[in-house]
Formats: C-alpha cells, structure tokens, sequence
C-alpha cells in the first residue's frame, strides 16, 4: 500500500521567510533515495507513493544540511456494522439522512479517514478523526449521521493514505422501515382515564407515529378528541410505552361511568395506518 505523507522542515534549518528555497531529499533508513532531490520551500509539501515504514528527510541551505525522522503509517480502513438511509418529517418537510455505524470494538483506525458520497445532487465528503466526531454511539459501535439532499446515495470510504477501501461503492436507497403497530389499550388510574401505546421496537428507518383519538358511543354533548405524536428514539428500552391522559366527555360514556369507548387511528411515517374501534377500558 502506498501512502502520502505531508512534510514539513522544522526550525532550526527554517528561515523565516516561506520564500527560501531548500534542497531537498527523503530517504529510506538504509539510504534509499525514495524523492527527490528538488527544491523546495520551507511550507508544507506532499511527498506521493511512500511505503509504510520510517524515512529522513535531508534540507540543505546555505550548505548546511539537517536530517529529520518520520513515520508513514500504514492506514487502516474502518470497519462498518450497519449502514442505513432514513427519513425524518412529512410532506414538504421531510429530510434524508445516510446513517453509517462502525464497528470501533478495535479502537478508532490509525489514521483519520474520509467518507464522500453523493447523493445525486450536493457530492461532498467528511474526514473523521476521532471517535469523538461521531452523533451516536452504543458500546463500542459508533454511527454518524450525514444530512442527504435525496432519498439516495453511493459513498465509500477513504483511508488516511488516500485508498479508496471498497473495490465497490456501496449505493443505498431509502426504504421505509417502521416500528411495529403499537398495542393500544385504555385504563383508568383514580379519576384518571389514559390512553396507552406500548411500541415494541423502533423501527429502522421510520421512527415517528400519529395517534389521534376520538370518544365514540354518541349520547349528545362535545366528544373527547386529540392527537399525539411519538418520536421514537432507537437508544430508549423497548417496549416503549406512551400514556395520553384522555378528557372524556360524560355525555359519551358507554353507560357505564367508570367505563368508556374511542376510536383510535394511527399513521406512521411509511404511510402505513390502522383503524381500532371502540377501545375501551
């Protein structure tokens, strides 16, 4: 594997003008010549195609020459466990994102890496260099979650000495994942009737639901009535469950006081809804 290496002659040899020009040499710790000689200036500058291993490089100014050591890793590409586009929001609002988990069981890969990909209309790219630099992590498993501007992408990944690690790029399209349906239930705590939706999972790619409520059995008089909406958040315990404190008009009870009836309908964000009729405690 061959590498770049960004080089820099450090002072003393410095002069304290970039202008300057030095003669310049790298070498092999067994004297191989592996560039140069060239001039160059006392910035920074590239040196393309080095082995991993340790070199010298040689300035010269004003007949003085000054050898300095470094190392060129041999960098590791990062290893992936999941890799996901999901979506967030409704209608004109909805947003995309490319959510990448990495297996950091090992630690983080010795050299920073870079992940580019496009999604058909912004190409852009992302160096990480810490774990620190990621959205989430549970354990060791760390994701980072990149802003789309389409439901797709093809990316890859980058190591620290510019090889590209997939022969392939990997290429995703979003496909809506949801939770399971919520187990829907009413019950009565003192005075107190709730409405509760236990969630068994959080889904891959849709985490959001719609319940909207309505007291049914008619007997005159203005019906409970509302919604709620539940984001769902993958690093919670599950099954998660919501309580809605429900309202329910008296003109509405089934006959029975201590006992009421609603219709439920509920929409996640796949567009998937279901219809519970007369749930009642």
């Amino acid at each position: 594997m061959s590498v770049t290496a960004t080089v820099t002659i450090p002072f003393p040899i410095l002069s304290t003008s970039p202008a300057v020009t030095f003669d310049v040499v790298v070498k092999t710790l067994a004297g191989v010549i592996v560039f140069g000689p060239v001039v160059q200036t006392n910035a920074p500058f590239n040196v393309v195609g080095l082995a991993a291993g340790d070199y010298v490089v040689y300035a010269t100014y004003n007949g003085n020459t000054v050898g300095y050591c470094f190392t060129v890793a041999d960098c590791e590409c990062p290893v992936w466990s999941d890799m996901v586009i999901t979506r967030s929001g409704t209608g004109t609002a909805v947003v995309y994102f490319l959510e990448i988990t990495f297996d950091m069981s090992g630690g983080f890969p010795n050299c920073p890496f870079r992940i580019a990909w496009d999604d058909g209309v912004t190409p852009s790219s992302l160096v990480l260099s810490s774990l620190s630099e990621f959205t989430s992590h549970v354990g060791t498993d760390y994701t980072i979650k990149i802003h789309l501007f389409s439901d797709h992408a093809t990316f890859n990944f980058i190591n620290g000495g510019g090889v590209t690690c997939n022969a392939t790029a990997f290429s995703l399209v979003y496909s809506c994942s949801p939770a399971l349906m919520p187990v829907i239930s009413i019950f009565k705590v003192g005075p107190v009737y709730k409405l509760r939706a236990i969630f068994p999972d959080c889904g891959s790619t849709c985490h959001d639901f719609t319940i909207n409520y309505l007291q049914n059995y008619y007997y005159g008089g203005p019906a409970d009535a509302g919604s709620v909406a539940v984001a769902l958040d993958c690093g919670d315990v599950y099954p998660f469950t919501v309580d809605t404190v429900l309202s329910p008009s008296p003109s509405f009870y089934t006959g029975d006081p201590n006992k009421v009836a609603y219709f439920v309908h509920i929409t996640d964000c796949c567009g998937t809804t279901i219809s519970l009729v007369d749930v009642h405690n």
